[in-house]
């Protein structure tokens, strides 16, 4: 292969990737953003939105509180409280369970 060949199979090949990233990349004139300019202009301005309203989000979050009633409804059990409070009416659950098939007498 001469020098002259190799190059044009080179541009090619490089142009062909090229074009196969833009097709992959999409119409950045789509993007709902401000800046379409680029990807990693899109991202920047997405993290930075979702950065900016996060902080209005934990607001939302309602804080862990174990001492809670089942009236408090601006705050939340934790995790280990909520699995202790399920696995008693699980048992709960069972425990009716047997009186039924007790005074049923049947399954």
């Amino acid at each position: 292969m001469s020098l002259d060949t190799g190059v044009k199979a080179l541009a090619e090949a490089i142009g062909t990737d090229v074009k196969s990233l833009n097709m992959n990349i999409g119409d950045l004139s789509q993007l709902p953003f401000m800046d379409k300019s680029s990807l990693v202009g899109a991202i920047t301005e997405f993290f930075a939105a979702f950065i900016e309203n996060f902080t209005g989000l934990v607001e939302y979050i309602a804080p862990i509180d174990d001492d809670a009633g089942l009236g408090d409804t601006n705050v939340t059990w934790s995790a280990d409280k909520s699995s202790r409070e399920i696995g008693e009416l699980y048992e709960l659950i069972g425990d009716v369970e047997s009186v039924l098939v007790a005074i049923n007498g049947e399954p």
